[in-house]
This record gives C-alpha cells, structure tokens and sequence, in this order.
C-alpha cells in the first residue's frame, strides 16, 4: 500500500491549531500557494484527549495522502481510522488551486457521513492544514528547532518465499520513510517574519512534471522559476 511508502507528517490536535493560528497571521489572504516541500506525502491528524471527550470531526486519526500534479493541482485521498485501527476511505479528490476547483468523489459508505452538500466545505477544511504545513515548512525548513526528520525502516511482508537452504526469511521487505517532526512556538507572529514569508512567494522554483493536454497527449515540462524571476535566490551546496 503507497501510504506505508511515503513520507509522514504527524500532527496532534493541539498542533493543528497552533498551525491554523500561525497561517491567519501571516498568509494575508492567500491561501492558494503551495511550495514544493513535498510532492507526495502523508498527514497524520491525532486528536487531543478534549476532542476525543468532544466528538469532533478529528475524534480519530485522520490521514490525508496528498501528491502534487502540477504546479497548480493536487490529488488528495482522505482516511479515518476505526475503532479497531483499520483504515477506512472517506474521499477522493484532485483540487485546482488556481481555479479553486475540485473534482471529489466520496465513498458512499464513509465513516464521517459526508454527503455532496457538505464535501467541498470538509475538503477546503482539511486540505488547509496541507497548504499552512508546506508553507510553514518552506518558512522554516533551514530552523532545526521547528522543522526535523528521522528516516524510518519498516519492515513490510513479502510474497517471496522462505529460502529454506539458507535459512533467511525472505517473506519479509524494508521500506524506508521520512518522518518529519513540526513544532510551533506559543509567540505571535513577528513582522519579520512576515517579510521573509513574503519574500518567499515572490518567486519559487518549479519541478519538472508530466503535463496532460486537452487533446490527451502528454508532454513534459522542465523546471521553470515562477514570479518574479530576479528574486529567485541561487541554490547552495555544501561539499
């Protein structure tokens, strides 16, 4: 399964707001850009001891698999798990941010109940902590006290069969993961702040991606600064 493949991020309810309060002081308004952290990833939403008692829509684990198309789409699929940890799909859905678009499909059985009239406003809700986590991320990637990792190596079952002669366990595969740990600060955003974020979205780099036309061909586009090119700032290595 691709959610035990890619990358983790894990929020826990009190996180969630401190990243909600973070994004309405500095984003201004503009909740539709998305820099390119990660192009594919998993949010892991854990609520606080208070929401269990309150019921709230993260009463459990939510998990939001996300994976940049483009520039301007993502694909997200939506999870909850149940009382016995099995994880159950509550949605699908490819959302334009230029546009404010979405396609959604919902499973009809989905353990939220969610219905065609209440999709869109759930999906916006939810697909927000993506958008304030890539920015916040972008922010502060260089910030070792707010943004970290530590790679994971699970061990995953294997359809290959036992080698008896050489009594190895082969049934058995490593799968290597990043696991990225977010913390926010109690204090207020700070003016400075503001500008370095503003700065940020002036002008940012794209990846090259797979482009599908409106005739069905396919073509490939290269990397290419997007904004204002003249405050695209040159990439540094360290050898």
């Amino acid at each position: 399964m691709k959610l035990d493949k890619v990358d983790r991020l894990i929020l826990d309810g009190k996180q969630i707001i401190m990243l909600d309060e973070w994004w309405i002081n500095i984003h201004q308004g503009e909740s539709n850009y998305i820099p390119p952290v990660l192009e594919e990833g998993l949010i892991i939403l854990k609520p606080t001891d208070e929401q269990l008692r309150r019921k709230d829509i993260i009463s459990r684990d939510l998990q939001i698999y996300f994976k940049q198309l483009n520039e301007d789409e993502v694909y997200y699929e939506i999870y909850r798990t149940d009382m016995k940890k099995h994880l159950i799909e509550v949605l699908r859905a490819t959302k334009n941010y230029k546009t404010l678009k979405s396609d959604i499909s919902i499973v009809t059985f989905n353990p939220l109940g969610i219905t065609s009239e209440n999709c869109v406003r759930f999906l916006d809700s939810i697909t927000t902590s993506h958008v304030s986590l890539m920015n916040y991320m972008a922010l502060y990637k260089d910030v070792r006290e707010r943004v970290s990792s530590k790679t994971i190596i699970t061990s995953l079952p294997n359809k290959t069969k036992k080698n008896k002669k050489k009594n190895v366990n082969k049934n058995v595969r490593s799968i290597t993961s990043v696991v990225y740990n977010v913390s926010f600060p109690t204090e207020k955003v700070t003016e400075q702040e503001k500008k370095e974020y503003n700065r940020m979205k002036e002008a940012w780099k794209v990846r090259g991606h797979w482009r599908e036309l409106k005739n069905g061909k396919t073509v490939w586009i290269k990397t290419y600064v997007k904004g204002d090119k003249d405050k695209v700032e040159p990439t540094m290595y360290v050898l």
